[in-house]
């Protein structure tokens, strides 16, 4: 069966659930199923409907099955594969599709589907941006800032963290993100307040997968002189040192010898002197 054919399989209800299954399986060896999906009459409607199915039960916690949240974490799958697909991934944007996902970063849930849906629900977010579709300006024209934030501060896995704070630095690195976020004092308030949380944390239980995209966010916080100001007042103990590091805690010394490419060395030596630093 060819993918068109497959995909017009979503509009039998009877039939949708092991198709979204089969499709969000094999979806990475099938070229041009993105496009078949925006295409197919009744397709982006039926994902629509997977995903909807479950928002009534998100305020009742014990009646969210690991079944139930695999199903609609399949259909958000296929939502990644139009956010990152250079054909639709505008289309999908322009379309709010991402808004669908909303809902499961708004959920304080630590049990495992809502962790399963909050994590695929990032993973959506994280595929817009990074399919650099020039989709900050209309993320951040949603909630997301608060619900990314939300995601790295809470008591939630390391790998949801670690997606939240990707996402985080994607929006930081766009000149507009930057100039957006600096520009209110509450925001820039609120995003260095998150960051210096999840490092406080980092110093007891370190992780360099979640250090690097955190060193990244302070470094792009100095690039403006109102980002620079706010790192330079609050940077936490965890990441305060001189040029060869050695006051750094233990941990944190030790979490930056697991990065073998050096990165996240070399960008943390460059914040500090940025801060040190009179100018931008």
């Amino acid at each position: 069966m060819d993918v068109t054919s497959m995909v017009q399989e979503l509009r039998d209800n009877s039939k949708r659930e092991a198709t979204v299954l089969e499709l969000a399986t094999m979806r990475e060896s099938l070229p041009g199923l993105a496009q078949a999906l925006w295409d197919s009459p009744g397709a982006l409607e039926a994902l629509k409907e997977e995903v909807e199915a479950i928002y009534p039960l998100l305020s009742q916690p014990e009646e969210v099955t690991a079944s139930a949240a695999n199903r609609v974490c399949n259909a958000m799958s296929l939502l990644q594969l139009l956010a990152s697909d250079q054909e639709t991934k505008v289309l999908f944007l322009d379309a709010q599709f991402h808004l669908l996902v909303y809902p499961f970063l708004s959920t304080s849930e630590k049990e495992r589907p809502f962790e399963y849906l909050r994590l695929t629900a990032l993973g959506v977010i994280g595929a817009l941006l990074k399919a650099n579709s020039g989709s900050v300006r209309h993320l951040l024209e949603t909630d997301l800032l608060r619900l990314c934030l939300n995601s790295l501060e809470g008591q939630f896995s390391l790998l949801s963290k670690t997606v939240a704070a990707f996402i985080l630095q994607q929006l930081l690195l766009d000149d507009h993100g930057l100039h957006c976020i600096c520009s209110s004092k509450d925001s820039l308030s609120k995003v260095t307040d998150a960051l210096n949380a999840v490092v406080e944390t980092l110093v007891q239980d370190p992780s360099i997968r979640l250090l690097t995209p955190l060193v990244r966010c302070y470094l792009r916080l100095t690039e403006d002189p109102r980002g620079k100001w706010r790192v330079k007042e609050s940077l936490p103990a965890g990441l305060r040192s001189g040029p060869s590091l050695k006051q750094l805690p233990a941990s944190i010394r030790q979490s930056l010898k697991e990065d073998e490419q050096k990165v996240t060395k070399k960008w943390l030596c460059q914040l500090l002197t940025n801060l040190e630093s009179e100018t931008v």
